[in-house]
């Protein structure tokens, strides 16, 4: 019964409905996870009240699987995930795994694939989605449509994992890293980037910016060189192999912007810093250098250590 009144839903949607007429479910757009001794899930719902459109609902169990069960038996709404944006997950709950979480969000067929999983660093994933919920409408009279494409189209925070990007790195190896936001005096900041191992939470990389670059999240930086701040632009990070020695992988970055070698020897040092946290000092292979050198030589790297890091200052004239 309940797949056959997420069917109709789905379908409503797809006739382009407002909702008015879907004011039978819990529309989410988000969710948060957070664990003390227990799991607390928390959902952003959404409706067209202009003065209160979105509303926070919560469940604890002590499984994930368990909150979502609790949460439908104590609300007289079924949940429809169709339009879920983000899923937040506190680092307590990262350190638990998240396995669990995902297979129930893919077992759900109604979930469109696309949403962002993003860390809650130095605060609770609750306090972020309520930091969300706070925020308000330009515009009064918003129709469905509308709303879904204010709250959490998140035009303003980039850098995300999307669920098919998590899934498509861990099939090909059992590291990968994901963003973080934090509050800082009530305001949603960039947070440092996570790393997972096994779908666990296992640390903070201390190297953020220099991981934005070397995977093309980012295209322009400020890079503080003594008492000066550059602005690089058009950055973009190339990677290949060395004809001769398959071990060596060069890092190419590309930057439009032509500066002095002090800028160049600063911007090297921290992208080497930030290959070396991978290969040397967390032994963690979450930049998934091994399969990058596998799918071109079909050369397996038993070692991290074996792969030997140079980054290459592009600048263009």
């Amino acid at each position: 019964m309940k797949k056959i009144i997420f069917a109709l839903i789905a379908l409503l949607l797809i006739s382009g409905c407002n909702y008015n007429e879907l004011n039978d479910i819990y529309l989410v757009s988000a969710l948060a996870i957070d664990y003390t001794d227990e799991y607390t899930l928390s959902l952003l719902t959404i409706s067209d009240n202009e003065d209160n459109p979105t509303r926070v609902i919560t469940g604890k169990g002590k499984s994930i699987k368990e909150t979502f069960y609790n949460i439908s038996q104590n609300y007289n709404k079924p949940l429809y995930l169709g339009h879920l944006n983000l899923i937040i997950i506190s680092e307590e709950t990262g350190s638990k795994g998240i396995e669990e979480l995902l297979k129930i969000i893919n077992e759900d067929n109604e979930t469109k694939k696309n949403f962002y999983i993003v860390l809650a660093e130095l605060t609770k994933a609750i306090d972020i989605l309520n930091s969300l919920s706070s925020t308000k409408f330009e515009t009064k009279n918003s129709n469905l449509n509308n709303i879904i494409n204010k709250y959490l189209s998140l035009e303003n925070i980039n850098n995300q994992i999307t669920y098919n990007d998590y899934i498509t790195k861990n099939n090909t190896s059992n590291s990968l890293f994901l963003t973080s936001y934090k509050l800082v005096d009530d305001n949603l900041e960039n947070g440092k980037i996570g790393i997972i191992e096994n779908n666990k939470f296992n640390s903070w990389s201390n190297n953020t910016d220099g991981l934005l670059i070397l995977n093309n999240m980012i295209n322009e930086y400020i890079l503080k060189v003594d008492d000066d701040y550059i602005t690089l632009k058009d950055i973009k990070t190339i990677k290949k192999i060395d004809k001769e020695d398959s071990n060596i992988i060069y890092f190419n970055i590309d930057v439009n912007n032509s500066y002095d070698k002090k800028v160049e020897q600063k911007l090297q040092k921290m992208l080497l810093d930030t290959v070396n946290e991978s290969i040397r000092d967390k032994k963690i292979d979450y930049l998934q250098l091994k399969d990058f050198i596998y799918k071109h030589t079909k050369k397996e790297i038993k070692n991290l250590s074996d792969i030997k890091p140079i980054v290459k200052i592009n600048f263009k004239k």
